[in-house]
């Protein structure tokens, strides 16, 4: 036996137990606990932690966790990757962590979802309220390109007379005169973007005021 073979046979002798023991693991990925042996074969991401750590030389308060060169965790037998597998209690840990903060995440998402669904069915009540009472329109929905817009039933893309109706007609809007305007101003070199100015001129027609609704 030469030198090599010599300190490959006090290595395997000192791994030997870690190799030997049965130990209790799991993963953080699916939850699952088994028991099962380190394995001397492996990705570099299946290491095992040796239980030592350094100071990270560039983050401070970070610590480098090191590793045994050649002691590797098994797979895990529901997932069949070791990517995730560590000791039990701390597999089962992080698996709880993150199913809680997926269950806030969907519970915050319902509620934007609700709240957005909410403030689009209050918008168009207002809509739909305002088109049968013209006068209870205020002045910063008549400023609105947007709220007039939907007012007046558009966008239409057959043409502004043969918009689809009921919409906020002349003669049944109360008060205000509405004029819709467009004006084609060209395209893009590259021909891509198409330019246009879009506005409604509103007039009170009680006080004779008058004023644009942009876009």
């Amino acid at each position: 036996m030469n030198g090599f073979e010599a300190l490959q046979q006090v290595k395997d002798n000192m791994l030997k137990p870690i190799y030997e023991k049965r130990r209790h693991l799991g993963c953080e990925f699916c939850g699952t606990t088994f028991h099962g042996y380190y394995q001397n074969t492996g990705y570099q991401s299946d290491k095992v932690p040796n239980g030592k750590k350094s100071p990270h030389p560039t983050k401070q308060g970070y610590s480098i966790i090191h590793t045994y060169d050649d002691v590797f965790y098994p797979d895990c037998p529901n997932c069949g990757i070791a990517a995730g597998v560590r000791n039990a209690d701390d597999a089962v840990a992080i698996y709880e962590h993150e199913q809680e903060k997926k269950r806030k995440n969907k519970a915050a998402a319902e509620k934007r979802k609700a709240t957005r669904e909410r403030k689009i069915k209050e918008y168009w009540d207002r809509v739909r309220h305002v088109r049968a009472n013209p006068h209870d329109a205020t002045i910063e929905e008549l400023h609105s390109f947007n709220f007039v817009q939907a007012l007046l039933g558009m966008p239409y893309y057959g043409g502004y007379d043969n918009r689809e109706k009921p919409c906020w007609e002349q003669g049944q809007n109360g008060r205000y005169e509405v004029k819709f305007n467009y004006v084609d101003k060209g395209t893009s070199r590259s021909g891509k973007t198409h330019y246009t100015r879009q506005w409604f001129d509103i007039t009170n027609t009680d006080t004779g005021e008058s004023w644009e609704a942009n876009r």
